[in-house]
């Protein structure tokens, strides 16, 4: 984090940024594809999902049925997984540089 904190401060504040854990992350679109996909959700801050996500507590269950649905939304992108975030470093900095 002091590594990613310490090339956020060198950038512009209105550059959008993508951060990713990289430990299992292949990207396999276009940078230009992601950038207009983080414009289109309208959000200052948006941040990754992956099908069936959810925490499973140890020898129990998944915890997705201990929690209500989302927005009206109970698919498969239900719940946030902090793998990728995508933001304006203005909006990203205070998250990550700290």
């Amino acid at each position: 984090m002091r590594l990613l904190k310490a090339h956020l401060e060198t950038r512009p504040t209105d550059e959008i940024v993508v951060y990713t854990d990289a430990y299992d992350v292949v990207m396999i679109r276009d940078p230009a594809d992601i950038v207009d996909r983080y414009r289109s959700f309208g959000a200052p801050i948006v941040f990754s999902t992956e099908p069936g996500f959810t925490y499973k507590f140890p020898g129990r269950f998944r915890a997705s049925h201990r929690y209500p649905p989302a927005g009206g939304r109970s698919g498969m992108y239900r719940f946030l997984n902090s793998g990728a975030i995508s933001a304006r470093r203005a909006r990203s900095a205070p998250c990550w540089v700290r």
